[in-house]
């Protein structure tokens, strides 16, 4: 089974040429299809006999479009068929959403003969632009309010992200540090979250917050250039988010973080 597909690159919505040939005749072969579709990667949390939980990684194919390519004997020559990936569809992630093109022959009473071509899948323009409109969440409390005023929270990788950072104390307050730092959360199956904080910047070191006299901070922050983007696929998600952390000597942090879209 020879297949090819073009181009090798697209976004989501575009639609891809293959073209596929059965090399050698076999009785046995009674169809061939093409799919499309992705290799879903994710996490699943599982409690083993004695009661520990043990993280567990798990690997489902999600069809996206199949295609007949003959019933009964295979014809000569190559056959070509289009495929286009759903205007939805997850971008491509090294590791949890990987695009392929699959050719496979059907054959009877025998094992099928298959190829298959990788993809590479940008996500469309637009897609999960929501995620720029959600309020900021944080866990405050009523003894400081931190505000985060941004200059985008759209941000590619390799890119850099710039704002001020303002805390505004309604009691006296010591603390240890304010800083910003990006952090990615992967949620997968039964809501199992996985987070990671990627990047830290401090901008204040040991400080004594006032009543009435708020402190405002501006701050630059870089994100990796191989940082993968944000993206919904069928078994898990993954989000970006920047978070703005005072640090409280022996206590509990207080955090305001804002959802970015990281493409």
């Amino acid at each position: 089974m020879k297949l090819s597909v073009e181009p090798p690159e697209v976004t989501a919505g575009d639609e891809v040429a293959c073209r596929a040939e059965v090399k050698e005749a076999d009785p046995r072969v009674q169809g061939g299809r093409v799919e499309l579709g992705y290799e879903n990667t994710y996490l699943v949390v599982a409690i083993d006999a004695q009661g520990v939980q043990r993280d567990r990684w798990r690997s489902n194919w999600v069809p996206a479009q199949t295609v007949p390519l003959f019933a009964g004997a295979p014809p000569q020559g190559p056959q070509v068929v289009h495929l286009r990936v759903p205007e939805d569809g997850p971008p491509t992630v090294a590791g949890t959403v990987e695009w392929q093109v699959r050719a496979i022959v059907d054959r009877h009473r025998g094992l099928d003969a298959r190829a298959k071509v990788p993809l590479v899948v940008r996500a469309a323009q637009g897609a999960l632009a929501y995620r720029t409109r959600s309020p900021a969440e944080s866990s405050t409390g009523t003894k400081v309010a931190i505000a985060v005023d941004l200059a985008t929270r759209e941000l590619h990788p390799g890119g850099t992200l710039t704002g001020i950072v303002t805390a505004n104390p309604a009691v006296y307050l010591d603390l240890c540090g304010l800083r910003v730092q990006l952090a990615r959360t992967q949620i997968g199956e039964n809501r199992t979250v996985r987070r990671c904080v990627e990047t830290k910047v401090p901008l204040v070191e040991e400080l004594t917050l006032e009543p009435g006299k708020p402190v405002s901070v501006p701050f630059e922050i870089a994100l990796a250039a191989d940082a993968s983007p944000c993206f919904e696929a069928r078994y898990n998600m993954q989000r970006w988010w920047l978070e703005a952390v005072i640090d409280i000597p022996l206590g509990r942090d207080y955090v305001t973080r804002i959802e970015l879209l990281v493409t």
